[in-house]
C-alpha cells in the first residue's frame, strides 16, 4: 500500500512542478500592469507599464475603433478596441453580432473621454472625430528650438 502511494507521488511530481512554475509565471507577468491616463486639462495621454511612463502624446493619437471579423458561418462579428500611437491594442468588448449596440457604446465612450471613434470601415460617415492634430504655422516652426 505504501509503495503504491510513493509511485503515485513520483508519477505526479512533474505535473506539480509544472503547475508551480506556471503559477509563478502568471503572478510575475500580471505584475506588469498597463495604465492609460487621459489628461483633458493638458490635452495629453500618458501610457504607463509597471508604473513607468512609456509614452506621452496628444489626445488625437489615441482612439476607439470598431473591429469586424467574419465568423465560420459568414456573419460579421464586431468588437471595440482602444488603440493609439505607442500603446498596445486593448480589447474593450468581446465579439458581438449587434453592430448598433456596440457603435452606440463606442461613440458614447469616445465622446465622454473626448477621444476619436472610428468605424470598422476605413471610409465611413460614422466616424466621430473629437481631436484634430494642431496645425503649426511657418513662424511657429522657425521659432521652435531645434
Amino acid at each position: 500500500m505504501g509503495k503504491c502511494l510513493l509511485q503515485d507521488f513520483h508519477q505526479y511530481a512533474g505535473y506539480l512542478v509544472f503547475c508551480l512554475c506556471l503559477a509563478l509565471w502568471l503572478i510575475a507577468s500580471s505584475s506588469f500592469r498597463r495604465k492609460l491616463v487621459v489628461d483633458h486639462t493638458a490635452g495629453v495621454y500618458r501610457f504607463y507599464i509597471h508604473g513607468h511612463l512609456r509614452h506621452q502624446g496628444p489626445l488625437h493619437q489615441i482612439y476607439i475603433r470598431m473591429r469586424a471579423q467574419k465568423s465560420g458561418q459568414g456573419r460579421l462579428l464586431y468588437k471595440l478596441i482602444l488603440h493609439g500611437y505607442k500603446i498596445e491594442e486593448q480589447q474593450m468588448s468581446g465579439f458581438c453580432e449587434k453592430y448598433e449596440v456596440l457603435e452606440i457604446l463606442g461613440r458614447r465612450m469616445a465622446s465622454k473621454l473626448n477621444i476619436n471613434y472610428f468605424d470598422y470601415q476605413d471610409v465611413s460617415t460614422r466616424h466621430l472625430v473629437n481631436q484634430w492634430p494642431k496645425r503649426h504655422t511657418i513662424a511657429e516652426e522657425e521659432a521652435a528650438p531645434v
